[in-house]
């Protein structure tokens, strides 16, 4: 996922760049607070997407 999304943003001008990833983070953290509504499992979904 996040490979293509790097390659993705390869193509894209500067500027978009840091919008389209803050844009994808933020609808990724959202969708984990919706289906992690106990804090445990989202602690494990922050340490586990910012692993890399």
């Amino acid at each position: 996922m996040k490979f293509m999304q790097h390659h993705r943003q390869l193509a894209m001008p500067a500027a978009n760049q840091a919008a389209f990833i803050e844009s994808a983070e933020a609808s990724l953290l959202k969708q984990a607070v919706i289906e992690n509504n106990d804090s445990q499992s989202f602690t494990h979904f922050l340490q586990s997407y910012f692993a890399d």
